[in-house]
């Protein structure tokens, strides 16, 4: 029921448990933790807190000093906004350059009283974004600020929404292409970041503003590509044998690797070729520093070239 994302200062084991080290008399340590609790409306879920000296056993409480509880109740938020992005209702997606995103956004209004004058503004930004291709079924979007409005005077229904009530809006964009003729976006991203308000009306309170706001990212797959050819006539060494070949005599050639990277540092690049039982390998290698090895059980040519800069290719030698 509980994620913890963050804490201040870290966890020191899996199980939650924290090392505040020497306490001295009168004074006093915090730990400061973020988290995302789940559960059904009106859930209740329990928090437990026990303070002690650590055991003999690392991460466990041996000498219990005290401990205290505390009981939560699970809300629906009065004005809910569910969005969805590339089909994943993640807070991270990952999509390919040049892609043609699809967004739905669900408004929800979970209070008891009607909400007026619901405005929904969508920010979008990031290096990938193509901010001519966006488009906003009843919406208006402002390519200055690069924000998406939906309000009343977009679309009426937005002027009052009912209790129970949800409306539903579609938007669409694009991300850039990321090659060598339209130049290259490195680390590329789009953000997401929505904000919804609306007005309800109190009893003895008067009206007041509702708020809700969700954000999202969109990271850019890099598009590594290896390419590959075979050569008799070019390349650093003198091949040598009959061509076309002939059964029963060796002719050799020489196979070159080449890779290109978009738009994302990759690290950890491994290359496998596996040989017919027919193909020798010669054991060449240029330039002689690389990472190439022949498994000879597997019979797999295998190149490690390691990190591969984002531009490679494109803006540096493959």
């Amino acid at each position: 029921g509980f994620a913890l994302k963050s804490a201040v200062p870290p966890v020191y084991s899996e199980n939650h448990v924290w090392n505040l080290g020497l306490l001295e008399p009168g004074k006093e340590k915090s730990i400061k933790i973020r988290g995302v609790i789940e559960g059904q409306d009106d859930e209740l879920k329990g928090f437990r807190v026990l303070a002690g000296a650590e055991g003999l056993a690392e991460g466990v409480i041996g000498l219990p000093y005290g401990t205290i509880s505390r009981t939560l109740s699970v809300r629906r938020p009065l004005l809910a906004g569910t969005l969805v992005l590339a089909g994943s209702s993640e807070k991270e997606v990952v999509v390919g350059a040049g892609d043609r995103i699809s967004g739905t956004l669900v408004l929800d209004n979970n209070s008891p009283v009607p909400l007026s004058n619901v405005r929904i503004e969508m920010k979008l930004s990031g290096n990938a974004l193509d901010k001519s291709s966006v488009d906003a079924t009843d919406g208006f979007f402002d390519s200055r600020n690069n924000l998406i409005l939906w309000d009343r005077s977009t679309d009426d229904n937005l002027s009052v929404v009912d209790p129970g009530e949800a409306r539903t809006y579609v938007f669409n964009f694009q991300t850039l292409f990321s090659n060598g003729s339209s130049g290259l976006v490195t680390n590329g991203a789009v953000d997401v970041d929505l904000t919804i308000t609306g007005d309800r009306f109190v009893s003895g309170v008067g009206s007041e503003q509702v708020v809700s706001s969700i954000s999202r990212t969109m990271k850019i797959a890099s598009g590594i590509d290896l390419v590959a050819r075979a050569a008799y006539y070019s390349g650093p060494f003198g091949n040598k044998g009959e061509i076309p070949p002939r059964a029963e005599h060796e002719t050799t050639y020489t196979v070159v690797w080449s890779i290109t990277n978009t738009s994302n540092n990759v690290t950890g690049a491994e290359v496998r070729a596996k040989l017919p039982a027919y193909v020798r390998f010669t054991e060449k290698i240029s330039p002689a520093t690389e990472a190439i090895t022949f498994d000879v059980d597997s019979r797999e040519v295998i190149w490690m070239p390691g990190s591969i800069p984002a531009g490679t290719g494109f803006r540096t030698r493959a």
